[in-house]
């Protein structure tokens, strides 16, 4: 089966989609064709034997890294059937958990993590509260920052 350039399969913890989403969105926008079970999966597909299918299509996997990923048992058979048939496996941490050693031999893209890190979710204020002052310098950060994000998901999915 020929895998297709600039293909990517996307293994993550459903508790990490929020953050796996916008990863997606960003690789899609940069012209990669990325396979995501919830966006990409139909009803009434045999979910186990497209997954297996799309693995062995796609030129590489990113593994989303978490906490979440290392308890799946599904994140954990997506990234060893990857490795078993060769494909290029981009471990993406986005939280402090270890890859396990034969994940950890590949170059990790961790670019993630310190956006992560400054933008993890914050509990709403209570309805009394004040509404928050627009903050346009921290905006524009965090805008200058994802668009560094897209960059970088870009060069992994698109080599120059």
């Amino acid at each position: 089966m020929e895998q297709a350039a600039h293909s990517v399969f996307i293994s993550y913890a459903r508790a990490d989609s929020d953050w796996v989403t916008i990863a997606v969105n960003l690789l899609r926008a940069g012209g990669a064709k990325v396979f995501m079970d919830i966006r990409d999966l139909a009803y009434g597909d045999r979910w186990e034997e497209v997954l297996v299918s799309k693995l062995h299509e796609v030129e590489r996997v990113m593994v989303f890294w978490s906490r979440h990923a290392a308890d799946s048992e599904w994140v954990n058979r997506e990234w060893q059937v990857a490795l078993n048939n060769g494909k290029r496996l981009v471990p993406v941490p986005i939280d402090d958990t270890p890859l396990p050693d034969d994940l950890s031999q590949y170059q990790a893209l961790t670019d993630l993590m310190p956006l992560l890190r400054q933008s993890a979710p914050v509990a709403p204020p209570p309805p009394s509260a004040a509404a928050p002052v627009h903050d346009r310098a921290a905006t524009r950060a965090l805008a200058g920052v994802w668009l560094g994000a897209l960059g970088v998901a870009a060069a992994v999915v698109i080599p120059v």
